[in-house]
């Protein structure tokens, strides 16, 4: 069996000699415009290993680093986004946690092949009892 790995962002991969926080502060530039972010800690990874979807003798492995972010101001440049990311009209919006997740869940309901949602939908329930536990303070 072939393995293929991930291991960097979800979409976005690391360019060389670049450190996993300055490939989320060039994501979050590419992708929703903003420029100023400032990273302050990793919350956590989850690794992922099943056979792939497009090939039943590929094993997928994906790990996922997840770290707290914030805007330092509202400065924007135009988004640098892939092909697909146009095509689908990707635009930054801020929505709070919980509309986040119904969003996740509803279009969950939705989709046959939906692993990437599943798994953003748990971290995003993980964050809320992180923050609901006085673990973490999130200002919105």
């Amino acid at each position: 069996m072939q393995i293929r790995e991930i291991t960097n962002f979800q979409e976005g991969d690391l360019e060389d000699n670049e450190t996993h926080l300055q490939g989320l502060v060039r994501e979050v530039r590419e992708e929703t415009g903003y420029v100023n972010c400032y990273v302050y800690n990793k919350l956590g990874l989850i690794y992922e290993k099943k056979v792939a979807d497009d090939d039943d003798n590929t094993l997928f492995q994906m790990t996922s680093h997840y770290y707290l972010c914030e805007l330092n101001d509202t400065r924007m440049i135009a988004q640098q986004l892939e092909a697909y990311e146009s095509e689908l009209q990707f635009t930054p919006k801020w929505v709070l946690i919980d509309e986040a997740i119904k969003q996740n869940e509803n279009l969950g309901n939705t989709l046959e092949n939906n692993r990437w949602l599943q798994r953003e939908t748990f971290v995003l329930k993980e964050l809320k009892r992180y923050v609901a536990s006085g673990l973490l303070k999130l200002s919105y």
